[in-house]
């Protein structure tokens, strides 16, 4: 593994108000050049509505030390909550208003380097869900329209 000072997580948060669900659609960990003393989390904005269903999306952004970030990201995946997860690393979770627990078939990735532009190198660590649509699923059912739901959370993740 890349020996890194600081690492920054990067949740992206599905929601489905009314039913009161929240998904965790996409993290990544990526080296940082400091720390933040307190998680972020942004403003929900919507995503669409999906056979019936308004979903909407937020991001939760923390850096710290490596050790720390990975030992979130090995809990997330392992199946604790965010903000058990942040409780156990010393993170202060009063501003946070919602939690939720990464449950999917996924598959694990070592840390993989891309191309980030021409001159530059960035790496990452990524889990992959084996079953993406299910973060829509409401009450066991898939929606309909799941395509559609899935093209745009990917052009969410693409920006």
């Amino acid at each position: 593994m890349f020996s890194f000072q600081y690492l920054i997580l990067r949740l992206y948060v599905l929601r489905c108000k009314s039913k009161g669900v929240y998904r965790i659609a996409y993290g990544s960990v990526t080296p940082a050049a400091s720390t933040m003393a307190k998680p972020v989390v942004r403003q929900f904005n919507p995503l669409g509505a999906y056979s019936g269903n308004k979903w909407q999306y937020s991001m939760v952004v923390i850096a710290s030390n490596a050790d720390t970030i990975l030992g979130i990201f090995t809990d997330l995946a392992s199946g604790k909550s965010l903000k058990t997860s942040f409780v156990k690393w010393g993170f202060d979770v009063s501003s946070i208003d919602f939690d939720v627990t990464y449950t999917s078939n996924t598959e694990s990735e070592p840390w993989r380097g891309d191309n980030y532009t021409d001159s530059q190198l960035i790496y990452s660590k990524v889990i992959w869900m084996l079953n993406p649509e299910s973060l829509f699923e409401i009450d066991g059912n898939i929606p309909d329209d799941v395509d559609h739901a899935m093209q745009d959370l990917a052009k969410l993740l693409d920006k």
